[in-house]
């Protein structure tokens, strides 16, 4: 039997389960909720747009059950023997899984749309308004519409495809987890005021969450330039994971060097983190009922505003989150390099360590980061007034971390002028403190692309290093 009706078998399977069923009637009781809500006494287009923008709708009609049709495809594929049998390689495998998921996920998401223009005819008035001009963009509202569903459709697929690639690696909890702290981020995600429009494809902006909503560009096709941009981003990262020679050894090890690493953290590191905390809590109460500098607080306890001529204690809270930052990460690369090396690296390559270490850096900076502007987010939630662009705020400061931990971890381990690299670090620690974090976002992808350069240049670097240090301990 060949594989396409493999795939017709097992989507069948799936489609006659009562999980399908009863996700089909999930679907309909919640776009009847929110027709009721967005639909009642509008015209067609306008109510359709407002339901495919309700972060609700977005993720209880259509990354739930996106989800679960992932989860589902994933076992009803796994219990299929006679496929199993057909199958050469596990690269092979993978890619077939991942095929059965678009497929099913392409399914799915007609369905539900289906599903929500029955309800606008139920509910809606009976002008359509599709001829109408869009905003600005001279052109007809159905033409968005259509443009807006394709988008929509690519983001979901694309989420699918990334949540079978890791629940084939993983476990199901741990792919539900991070779905939840996805759907999070999307109802946490400010909405950006058509006033603050983007004028070109260099103000894309790499997060999917802004593209689930309804902002306004230039031109209609400059938003289209933006989103296919912004889209390829994770396409192109896919497309390296697949053809990447993953092991089951490659992911043990990279399970072995983060819970290392966040267990060394939490046992050693007690002090450093329960002083931070500490005083993301204690300032930003002093910042709000206690100092009345007409500054954004919230931006000022994290450091992301810092300006010498505003105020000097801008600049000590700056440096002090970096310093709490680049102590942790050059303390989790340096505790396996200062002993029992032979016994690293007779066991793992040296560039699979390096590389391992990196990610395990960046997933600790992550994890910091996110507790300390929840905290923070909280506080300032509950007494005092939010800064816009949150989110966009925390991808950019932790990018801003990383590139400074990694021009630290070169100037330690890195075979260069050591003169010219402080000198270099200094500018950069300047730029940073004057220019401020919260003026960075306005170049969110120029501090990207430096953020992957400057990993391939340490990985190469460190490669090199870190193969001396080896044969220093070997042949002592």
């Amino acid at each position: 039997m060949p594989k396409k009706q493999f795939r017709i078998e097992i989507f069948k399977e799936y489609i006659n389960s009562w999980i399908f069923k009863i996700l089909i009637a999930s679907s309909f009781l919640i776009t009847f909720f929110v027709m009721a809500n967005y639909g009642l006494n509008k015209s067609y287009s306008v109510a359709m747009l407002a339901a495919l923008t309700s972060n609700i709708y977005i993720v209880c009609a259509l990354f739930i059950p996106l989800l679960i049709t992932t989860i589902n495809i994933y076992n009803v594929f796994n219990s299929n023997y006679f496929l199993a049998i057909r199958i050469s390689s596990k690269k092979e495998r993978l890619k077939e899984l991942l095929k059965n998921i678009f497929f099913s996920s392409s399914f799915v998401f007609l369905i539900i749309i289906l599903i929500l223009l029955i309800g606008l005819n139920l509910v809606c008035a009976s002008n359509l308004e599709f001829m109408n001009s869009y905003q600005f963009y001279n052109i007809p509202n159905i033409i968005y519409i259509i443009f807006y569903i394709i988008r929509l459709y690519v983001i979901l697929v694309i989420v699918s495809v990334f949540n079978g690639f890791i629940l084939d690696s993983f476990s199901s909890k741990f792919v539900i987890f991070l779905n939840v702290i996805f759907y999070g981020i999307i109802f946490m995600y400010p909405y950006i005021p058509i006033s603050a429009g983007r004028t070109s494809i260099l103000d894309t902006s790499p997060l999917i969450f802004e593209y689930l909503q309804l902002n306004s560009y230039s031109t209609f096709l400059t938003e289209i330039l933006c989103s296919i941009f912004a889209l390829l981003l994770p396409i192109l990262l896919l497309n390296i994971l697949l053809n990447l020679n993953v092991k089951k050894s490659d992911i043990n090890s990279f399970k072995y060097v983060v819970l290392n690493d966040t267990e060394y953290t939490i046992r050693t590191k007690k002090f450093i983190l329960i002083f931070y905390f500490a005083y993301l809590i204690i300032y930003s109460l002093i910042k709000i009922f206690v100092m009345n500098y007409n500054d954004n607080g919230f931006n000022v306890v994290l450091g992301l505003n810092a300006d010498i001529n505003d105020n000097f204690l801008n600049v000590i809270s700056f440096f002090l989150n970096v310093l709490v930052f680049v102590m942790l990460g050059t303390m989790l690369f340096v505790k396996d390099l200062s002993k029992n090396k032979s016994n690293i690296f007779l066991r793992m390559n040296k560039t699979r360590w390096t590389i391992l270490k990196i990610i395990s850096i960046i997933i600790q900076f992550a994890i910091l980061l996110a507790v300390g502007y929840l905290v923070t987010f909280t506080i300032f939630s509950l007494f005092d007034k939010m800064p816009d662009n949150t989110l966009l705020l925390y991808f950019t400061n932790l990018t801003i971390f990383i590139l400074l931990e990694l021009f630290i971890l070169i100037l330690i381990y890195g075979n260069v002028i050591l003169k010219l690299l402080i000198g270099l670090g200094l500018i950069l620690l300047l730029c940073f403190n004057l220019i401020g974090v919260v003026s960075m976002t306005n170049y969110i992808w120029y501090l990207v692309v430096s953020l992957i350069i400057m990993i391939i240049f340490a990985i190469m670097i460190f490669r090199k290093r870190i193969y001396k240090l080896f044969e220093s301990e070997v042949f002592r």
